[in-house]
């Protein structure tokens, strides 16, 4: 079932109104202006047509509110656009003619138009002057033929398998560039490897060397001091020493004369034994702190070769080694991802082959039965109305897609003598609605559209021919829901549910009134459509014969 139950406030003549649509066929009739036309707008806008604002002058705020049945087709569009899926959808669009915008609510949440135009594609298929018609989509075609022939199963088996093949080339071309990249860097990671192998540096290394040079520079600055406080006190030719020896030489000669002079040379002469003594300890010191400056300048020049190491890796040691174990790991798998990626490279030929396979067993079989199509469509039009049909399915080849290597279009011609024309160069609305409606009862069971919708049915045929046109829309709404607005009995007859659309008055002031119709008011309202407002004991009697008719009626 597609909708059911539509709410509309304050649009047109509509101050409220409310309908509750059967699950089959549903039927509109009242006479011409009734407003038969804008319950179909109503549920346009709620399949996210444009808001045609001159509509809308003088008005204040518009809502229509929908619940439709939804098909479990849709959801995962829904789940991608992240809105809530339910067996109901709930649909309500706000008009806003003073501000010319519209907004519009799906399950509870504010969506654009836009895309509620998207998901809601394959709830209704409209049949008049509508874009909502899929049949002039030439898109469907294909689809409608591979419905036909039972072949959405290999067209689904293509769809996955084309799916499988861009995935793994998708993988090859990535994996492909990988290695690429992997073998024009391979002398270059081998020079890493050797660059840092060859010196056999050990984690932490480092910091030890840096301990290491440390303490000898302190130890440097040891001997630096010893030797500085040799010179002055012993070695050096005027050191403290040499200066107290030659006040000691000075002194010898007068030492007898005086007893302080005596006195001062014995504590001079004991200050030189010390300074000696002193001086020796220094020299045995200094002697003991002798540095290897070779070895000073070796460990300096690992520590730089190490630094500049860090800094070509920009990282510190312990990310250079592991840099190093994980080139080694990518040379060491080199061979086998090239492997790899030669068995992928033949499972894409293989795919391939099996896909171009599959692409022309499919179209050869659309081929096959597009002439069978061709003659059951003409089988069920012809009698709706044309006393002449030619209509031709039309290939071409593609490039192989989810759908196949076939593009398909339907041409068709009403008129002898004239080629077969694509649907969209008919004119007549009635005359694609009719053609829609027999390509319909054809695809009752196997199309996947919720509901249907024909407006412009009924032009231009009568009699015979709307009694065939009721007939399918009857066997259609076994299947899906069919919703029609007619003038004719002969179709009105058939439906399952009948609404009759009425223009009343109220303090002078005109409003629309819709009412589901009981077997007694659709007597009345057949009658009135046989024979006029004035009914008749005939017109009645007329009603009630064609109403058990298309009751009677098994499809």
């Amino acid at each position: 079932m597609g909708i059911k139950e539509l709410k509309i406030n304050n649009f047109l003549l509509v101050d409220e109104l409310k309908v509750d649509f059967g699950k089959n066929f549903n039927v509109f009739t009242g006479e011409t202006g009734a407003g038969k036309s804008m319950i179909l707008g109503s549920i346009l806008y709620l399949l996210g047509e444009r808001v045609d604002w001159e509509l809308f002058k003088g008005k204040d705020e518009t809502e229509i509110e929908g619940i439709f049945e939804c098909p479990d087709c849709l959801k995962s569009k829904f789940e991608d656009k992240d809105i809530p899926f339910d067996e109901e959808l709930y649909i309500k669009r706000v008009i806003i003619p003073s501000k010319k915008i519209s907004r519009v609510y799906m399950n509870g949440i504010m969506i654009p138009v836009s895309l509620l135009k998207c998901l809601t594609e394959e709830l209704f298929d409209f049949h008049g002057q509508h874009e909502h018609q899929s049949l002039l989509k030439e898109e469907t075609h294909l689809f409608f033929l591979d419905s036909f022939g039972g072949l959405i199963e290999s067209r689904n088996k293509l769809s996955s398998l084309l799916k499988k093949y861009r995935d793994l080339k998708l993988e090859y071309e990535k994996e492909n560039e990988e290695l690429k990249k992997l073998k024009e860097m391979e002398d270059y990671i081998r020079f890493q490897i050797e660059e840092v192998e060859k010196y056999q540096i050990k984690e932490g290394e480092d910091k030890e060397l840096e301990r290491e040079l440390s303490l000898l520079s302190k130890k440097e600055d040891v001997l630096k001091k010893l030797a500085y406080s040799l010179g002055v006190l012993y070695e050096d030719d005027y050191s403290v020493s040499f200066y107290i020896k030659e006040v000691l030489k000075s002194l010898f000669d007068i030492k007898g004369i005086d007893k302080d002079v005596e006195d001062v040379y014995k504590v001079l002469e004991d200050i030189a034994v010390k300074i000696d003594e002193t001086g020796r300890i220094l020299q045995s010191k200094r002697d003991s702190f002798e540095i290897d400056e070779e070895q000073i300048r070796e460990k300096e020049k690992r520590l730089s070769i190490i630094n500049l190491l860090k800094k070509k890796h920009s990282t510190d040691l312990k990310g250079v080694l592991e840099n190093i174990k994980k080139f080694k790991k990518e040379l060491e798998t080199l061979a086998l991802r090239e492997q790899k990626l030669n068995k992928k490279k033949d499972d894409i030929r293989e795919l391939e082959k099996e896909l171009t396979r599959v692409a022309e067993e499919l179209s050869r079989e659309r081929k096959k039965i597009s002439s069978i199509f061709e003659k059951e469509v003409i089988k069920e039009i012809k009698p709706l109305g044309f006393s002449y049909v030619n209509f031709k399915v039309e290939f071409k080849e593609k490039e192989v897609d989810e759908n196949g290597k076939d593009y398909a279009s339907f041409l068709i011609s009403t008129n002898k003598g004239v080629a077969p024309l694509p649907l969209s160069k008919i004119a007549s609305g009635g005359e694609i609605s009719r053609i829609m409606l027999g390509i319909k009862s054809i695809l009752a069971k196997v199309d996947n559209v919720s509901g249907l919708v024909f407006d412009e049915i009924d032009v231009g045929i009568g009699g015979r021919v709307a009694e065939e046109v009721g007939k399918k829309m009857k066997k259609i709404g076994k299947e899906r829901q069919v919703i029609c607005v007619t003038h004719l009995p002969q179709i009105a007859i058939f439906a399952d549910t009948h609404f009759k659309v009425e223009k009343k008055e109220r303090k002078d002031k005109p409003f629309i009134r819709v009412r589901k119709l009981s077997k007694k008011e659709r007597v009345e309202e057949i009658a009135r459509m046989i024979a006029g407002e004035r009914l008749t004991r005939t017109s009645i009697k007329h009603a009630e014969s064609l109403l058990r008719e298309g009751e009677k009626v098994s499809l």
